[in-house]
């Protein structure tokens, strides 16, 4: 991993996701990205800056830019043996990020999530779920500030397809921990409803094809996808949900709509997210 991206609105779940950024850039050797969207300013966030707040109001594009680039070079900074660089964007938030993604080849997006302003209202809604669904890198969705060194288990909903197996790769990576404990999860509702010990048998093969030794296998039935892996993981207290988005089939087709967006907002734990169509 070179490069991790993380947008901010200078809000308190911000500020956390930045500080779970540096734990994984240090364990990764990578550079953090700061990247602000004027897309994002609303005056509620702008309280927060007086200063800034004074300038937008002003709608001097151009020095408004540069205040908060340098608050930012100010609030978001990072130890000694850590590369940071700090944006100031604008345009829709989406686009924006997809953008810098390509264009500094981050390798993964780390965002924070329940503020009060900015992120909730922009990039948890559709934003969110757009860059959750589409991104082409991984995702990672904090919701206080997440200890990287302390992911000891992750639920992994999964519907075990051959598809889900970069994903696992992915992760992986990510974690750079084999000792790390993998709850594989598959959720049974009224709509996806297969035989339990069918079900079983293809997250042991899942588990064997993707090489994982530390691992359990788990099938839940729930009337919802969302409410069945925020319970589960609850009830193994998981450090981490980890997951595929936007696949077009069975339980991985509803993980991949809304799914992603309602665990980014409703699950108390971080999620972690990877579209099946990333590079």
């Amino acid at each position: 991993m070179k490069s991790i991206l993380v947008p901010t609105d200078f809000s308190v779940e911000a500020t956390h996701a930045w500080q779970t950024a540096q734990q994984i850039a240090k364990q990764h050797n990578a550079e953090l990205i700061a990247l602000y969207v004027l897309e994002l300013l609303i005056p509620h966030s702008l309280e927060a800056v007086p200063e800034i707040a004074a300038i937008g109001s002003s709608n001097d594009e151009a020095k408004l830019r540069e205040a908060i680039l340098s608050h930012m070079q100010k609030t978001l900074t990072t130890p000694d043996g850590l590369n940071a660089k700090h944006l100031v964007a604008s345009g829709d938030t989406f686009k924006t990020i997809s953008d810098v993604v390509a264009e500094q080849k981050c390798e993964l997006i780390v965002m924070g999530s329940q503020g009060s302003s900015g992120l909730k209202q922009v990039l948890i809604g559709s934003n969110a779920e757009k860059v959750l669904r589409k991104s082409h890198c991984p995702v990672l969705i904090t919701k206080d500030e997440t200890h990287f060194e302390n992911i000891k288990e992750i639920t992994f909903p999964t519907d075990t397809s051959l598809a889900q197996d970069k994903v696992v790769s992915s992760l992986k990576t990510f974690l750079n921990n084999p000792k790390v404990l993998w709850h594989l999860l598959t959720v049974n509702t009224h709509y996806t409803w297969k035989d339990k010990n069918q079900m079983m048998t293809e997250l042991i093969a899942f588990a064997k094809r993707n090489k994982l030794s530390n691992y359990t296998t788990n099938v839940l039935a729930s009337d919802y996808v969302e409410d069945g892996i925020i319970t589960f993981a609850e009830n193994v207290d998981a450090d981490l949900i980890a997951m595929a988005t936007h696949s077009r089939t069975g339980f991985a087709h509803l993980v991949g709509g809304s799914v992603a967006g309602d665990l980014a907002n409703h699950a108390k734990r971080p999620l972690w997210a990877m579209s099946l169509k990333a590079n």
